[in-house]
């Protein structure tokens, strides 16, 4: 594993497929579990549950993930493995407090 930036960009694809696939099982769980339990009268209901369904498979498969990576982390040497991901930009230069044109031209 030579290449640290391929290594971190695949890593995070498959980490991100890989979450997303988590929320969709859960979601599909929770709904096949609505669908079998719950009422088909109450459509307050309904709405309730579903909200709850999507928030839950948020949560759940965000925590699942989590502890997926701190597990990878310690079989991995990350800091050799992995290139650091930063995402701040090329920071423009802005002129020094006073020196534009507009404060000489001040009486």
């Amino acid at each position: 594993m030579k290449n640290k930036k391929a290594n971190t960009a695949l890593f995070m694809v498959i980490a991100t497929i890989l979450n997303v696939v988590l929320m969709l099982l859960f979601l599909t769980i929770g709904f096949v579990l609505l669908a079998a339990f719950g009422s088909g009268d109450d459509s307050n209901g309904q709405v309730a549950w579903t909200m709850i369904i999507f928030i839950g498979s948020l949560a759940l498969s965000w925590t699942l993930y989590a502890l997926m990576v701190k597990a990878y982390s310690k079989r991995v040497d990350m800091d050799e493995t992995f290139a650091p991901i930063s995402f701040k930009g090329k920071k423009s230069k802005k002129p020094a407090q006073g020196s534009d044109s507009m404060s000489s031209m001040k009486g």
